[in-house]
């Protein structure tokens, strides 16, 4: 590592500041994915021709008020509970996308658009889904390990940061839900 890099992480203050950055590139950086995987499914879904929205299956509804409770409960500092709700999240993304899935194909059936553009758009959709799973484990992971750590200061470092990530993991979905809405 640089020497100027090194003394960075050795004081305080600066392994913050990088860390905030390198966090803010990070959430930065998959919202531009998440926002261009919606826009390209936006793009399919108009080609196909069919305006009609999606039938939302109701496991998307409660994995969204799941979603903001976690949040709720790790910014009140209840971590066990925010984990709790999370990993239910986790549990329920597995049925909200099977039922979504259902959901794309009975649509598609019933225009008969079972096309190219179809098959895109439910792989545009899945893929979303998937990053956004991998966007809560990680999170998880993280707030499991901050919830067991013994020192107080590194916990109190470490909580701005992964309040400000489940913030930006409850915006992502909340934004791909709405988007689902009005397909």
């Amino acid at each position: 590592m640089h020497k100027s890099a090194k003394r960075v992480f050795e004081s305080e203050s600066g392994a913050d500041r990088a860390t905030w950055l390198g966090l803010l590139l990070f959430t930065g950086a998959l919202m531009l994915v998440s926002l261009a995987a919606i826009v390209v499914m936006s793009v399919i879904q108009y080609k196909v021709g069919v305006h009609e929205p999606i039938r939302t299956p109701f496991t998307f509804w409660v994995n969204s008020v799941v979603l903001f409770a976690s949040f709720v409960f790790l910014w009140k500092r209840l971590f066990l509970t925010a984990i709790c709700s999370a990993a239910l999240f986790l549990l329920l993304q597995i049925t909200t996308v099977v039922q979504f899935n259902d959901a794309m194909v009975q649509r598609a059936q019933s225009h008969g658009v079972l096309t190219d553009a179809f098959s895109a758009t439910r792989v545009v959709i899945i893929a979303l889904v998937t990053i956004h799973t991998l966007y809560v484990l990680g999170g998880l992971v993280v707030m499991m390990r901050v919830a067991v750590t013994k020192d107080v200061t590194r916990r109190e470092r470490l909580y701005p940061l992964l309040v400000f990530y489940w913030r930006f993991v409850t915006i992502v979905w909340l934004l791909f839900f709405a988007t689902i809405l009005f397909l």
